[in-house]
C-alpha cells in the first residue's frame, strides 16, 4: 500500500481540484482529469511503480526541494523531519508536566532554521526527480501507452517569486501600471523554463499536478507552451537570507473537583 506523504497529497489535490487550479485544460480535459482523481485508487503492489492507477493510466507522486540534495535525500526535508521528531517528544513531555502545576499558564517554544535554498537546487531536483520517474516507467511497459501523471509536491517552501514587469523598461521613469505578481511559495505555472521542459515530455506523461504549501496546479504538458504566452515576463525567483519556521504550544492545568476538595481541607 501506499505511503502516508502520497495519500495526503493526493487528498489535498482532490479537495482543490476546480477551473481556477487547471492551466490550459480543455472543458472535456477538465472532466476527465476530476474523473481520474475519483477513480484512482493506491497500487496493491507494495511500493512498486506507480503510486495510483485508474483504467486509464496512472499518478506518480515525488516530492523535490530547494535545498541541498544527494543520494540520501534533500537537506531541508532530513532537517525538518528530526526538527519535528524533537519537538513532538518535548511537547509529549511539556503535557506531562502540566498535570504538576496549579492554573498556571506555561509553553515551549521550538524554532527551526532553514538550510541554504536556491532557485538552481529546486530546477536540479525538479529534474533528476523526473528522469528517475520515467526510468520506472521505462520498465512498466504496460502504462506506457495510457495516460501519464506526475504529481509533485514542493513542501519546503522557501523560495519566493517576483514578477520582473520592468525588466525592458528605460531606468528611471515613472511607469506605475499595476502591481507584478508576487508569490510567496514557488508556481510551477510561471515558470517558464520548466514549463519548457515538461512540455518537452508531452507524448510520455499527460499532466503534471503541482503540489505547493497553499496550492494545486494542474498543467497540460501538451499546452503548457500555451501558458507561456501569458507570461510576457520572467520571474524573479529566490530564497530570503535568514528563515526560521517556529513550533509553539501553550497550555493551563485547571485543578479537578476532587483537588480543590483536597485544598479546602
Amino acid at each position: 500500500m501506499r505511503g502516508e506523504k502520497e495519500q495526503s497529497c493526493l487528498d489535498i489535490v482532490r479537495e482543490k481540484y476546480s477551473v481556477e487550479s487547471c492551466y490550459a485544460l480543455s472543458h472535456e480535459e477538465y472532466d476527465r482529469v476530476e474523473a481520474y482523481l475519483k477513480a484512482a485508487t493506491p497500487n496493491p503492489t507494495g511500493s512498486d511503480f506507480p503510486d495510483f492507477i485508474f483504467a486509464d493510466g496512472f499518478i506518480e507522486h515525488f516530492q523535490i526541494s530547494s535545498s541541498h540534495e544527494n543520494r540520501s535525500g534533500a537537506k531541508h526535508i532530513k532537517k525538518e523531519a528530526m526538527f519535528n521528531r524533537e519537538s513532538e517528544q518535548k511537547e509529549a513531555e511539556f503535557k506531562a508536566t502540566l498535570a504538576n502545576t496549579q492554573s498556571e499558564v506555561r509553553g515551549i517554544n521550538s524554532i527551526f532554521n532553514y538550510p541554504e535554498h536556491s532557485y538552481e537546487n529546486l530546477v536540479s531536483s525538479f529534474k533528476t526527480h523526473w528522469e528517475e520517474h520515467l526510468n520506472s516507467l521505462e520498465k512498466k511497459p504496460e502504462y506506457k501507452r495510457k495516460c501519464g501523471i506526475f504529481m509533485i509536491q514542493y513542501c519546503d517552501k522557501a523560495l519566493e517569486m517576483f514578477e520582473d514587469i520592468f525588466q525592458n523598461s528605460k531606468e528611471g521613469l515613472s511607469l506605475y501600471i499595476r502591481d507584478p505578481q508576487h508569490f510567496y511559495d514557488y508556481r510551477l505555472s510561471r515558470d517558464k523554463a520548466l514549463l519548457e521542459y515538461i512540455a518537452r515530455h508531452k507524448e510520455t506523461i499527460q499532466y503534471v499536478i503541482y503540489v505547493n504549501s497553499q496550492e494545486v496546479e494542474i498543467i497540460s504538458t501538451a499546452n503548457a507552451m500555451e501558458i507561456i504566452k501569458l507570461l510576457p515576463w520572467d520571474f524573479r525567483i529566490a530564497s530570503p537570507r535568514c528563515q526560521i519556521a517556529r513550533r509553539g504550544l501553550y497550555g493551563i492545568s485547571i485543578p479537578t473537583e476532587e483537588d480543590e476538595v483536597q485544598a479546602d481541607e
